[in-house]
C-alpha cells in the first residue's frame, strides 16, 4: 500500500477537513516531544495518520519537515 505524506500548514485545520468533512478518522498522531498517542490528536502535533476503510494520509507540518 501507498501512503501518501501531505505537507500542512495548519494541522488541526488539516485534520478537522478530512475527519469532519470527509468523515475520516485519525489512527494516531505525534507531538513536537515525540509523544505518540494512538486514536486521537495531540496537541501541537506535527504529525498524524488519518484513514478511511483501507486508504491512509499521512498529514506532516512544514515545520516538521523542514526540521527533518
Amino acid at each position: 500500500m501507498i501512503v501518501p505524506n501531505l505537507m500542512v500548514s495548519d494541522m488541526s485545520r488539516s485534520v478537522a477537513f478530512y475527519r469532519d468533512l470527509l468523515g475520516m478518522t485519525v489512527s494516531m498522531s505525534v507531538d513536537a516531544d515525540q509523544g505518540y498517542s494512538p486514536g486521537e490528536l495531540r496537541d501541537g502535533a506535527v504529525f498524524a495518520v488519518v484513514e478511511w476503510n483501507d486508504a491512509q494520509l499521512m498529514l506532516q507540518t512544514q515545520q516538521s519537515l523542514a526540521e527533518e
